[in-house]
C-alpha cells in the first residue's frame, strides 16, 4: 500500500465522488448531510492518504481491507435500481448496509458483517457516500 499526501488523497477522492455522481458541493446540503457527508469523506480521504483505498481508471473505489486475518480487496461499482430494490424490504441500516456492500463489490455481505475496527468504518462511511 502506497500513502499519498492528503491534497492528492482529497484529489482522488474528488474523482471518484464524480465518477459516481456524488455531491460534493455542501452549498446544496441541509446541515445535517453537510455533517455526515463531512465525517464520511474525511474517513474515505484518510483511506486514500494510507493506500488502502484507490481509485482506478474507470473511477471505482477500490478498497484493500487492513487486518492482516482478514486482507482483501473489494472494488465498489457504481450501483443500479437493481441494487435499491434487493434492499428495500431489508430492516434496519446495518443489514442493508451489509447486503448492498456485499452485491456492490460482487462478495457476500458476511465479509462485510464479520468486518471490525477501521475497516467496518471505511466501508460504511463508502456505502454511505454512496448511497447519499
Amino acid at each position: 500500500m502506497s500513502k499519498i499526501n492528503k491534497e492528492m488523497a482529497e484529489q482522488e477522492f474528488n474523482r471518484w465522488c464524480e465518477a459516481m455522481d456524488i455531491e460534493t458541493d455542501v452549498e446544496f446540503f441541509q446541515e445535517d448531510e453537510e455533517y455526515q457527508f463531512t465525517k464520511n469523506k474525511r474517513k474515505v480521504v484518510k483511506s486514500i492518504m494510507l493506500g488502502s483505498s484507490v481509485i482506478n481508471d474507470k473511477g471505482l473505489l477500490i478498497f484493500t481491507t487492513t487486518r492482516k486475518d482478514t486482507n482483501k480487496d473489494y472494488t465498489f461499482e457504481e450501483h443500479d435500481g437493481g441494487l435499491l430494490v434487493s434492499i428495500e424490504n431489508i430492516d434496519g441500516g446495518n443489514a442493508r448496509m451489509f447486503t448492498g456492500c456485499g452485491e456492490i463489490t460482487s462478495t457476500s455481505e458476511h465479509d462485510f458483517r464479520s468486518m471490525k475496527g477501521s475497516d467496518l468504518k471505511t466501508s460504511q462511511a463508502i456505502w454511505l457516500l454512496l448511497m447519499a
